[in-house]
């Protein structure tokens, strides 16, 4: 009974809250494939990403680095990988945990948008409607630098990789990103 008054470990202070961020990637790298019967494998991928929507602004670069394993007849498996996402008040990195879902449509809720990734501009636009790879994730970050130091993250997306017509290879998703600093 002696601790009992003390406060949780794991209890953040008033500055937490909720945002949705826009995610919109392509891959920079493949990766190294492998495939046995109907599972392909892959690792060494990497990924480069921008970021829309955080309450401490957009990023200025988002790198992910990663590992999946994909049903090449059903198209669903999972992925694992690290990124590193930059900000102007500093970087958060962490853990992301993905499932392949089979191919769909999927539609774009969030604002028109346009971007550039690797020399490349993009224009997403509101409500458009595109056909690709779905997948969910959960991930965990935390704040290593400057003025993010110390935050933790967590994130659900839902989303799609474009595998027809002009936005072909584009990966778009729709986070619900939780916040806390220490």
């Amino acid at each position: 009974m002696l601790f009992a008054a003390a406060a949780p470990v794991f209890a953040c202070s008033p500055e937490n809250g909720t945002f949705t961020q826009y995610i919109f990637g392509i891959t920079t790298n493949p990766g190294t494939a492998r495939t046995e019967g109907n599972v392909q494998c892959v690792t060494d991928f990497s990924f480069i990403s921008y970021l829309y929507g955080a309450p401490w602004g957009n990023s200025i670069s988002s790198l992910m680095k990663g590992c999946y394993e994909i049903n090449t007849v059903s198209l669903t498996g999972n992925m694992v990988a690290f990124a590193v996402d930059t900000y102007a008040k500093g970087t958060i990195q962490g853990v992301i945990i993905d499932k392949f879902d089979g191919l769909g449509m999927y539609t774009y809720n969030g604002p028109t948008l346009t971007f550039a990734l690797n020399g490349v501009t993009y224009t997403v636009t509101q409500g458009m409607v595109v056909f690709g790879l779905l997948d969910n994730s959960f991930a965990f970050k935390h704040g290593t630098t400057g003025w993010l130091r110390g935050v933790s993250t967590t994130e659900t997306t839902e989303g799609v990789t474009i595998v027809a017509g002009p936005l072909a290879g584009l990966g778009i998703e729709t986070a619900a990103v939780t916040y806390c600093f220490p």
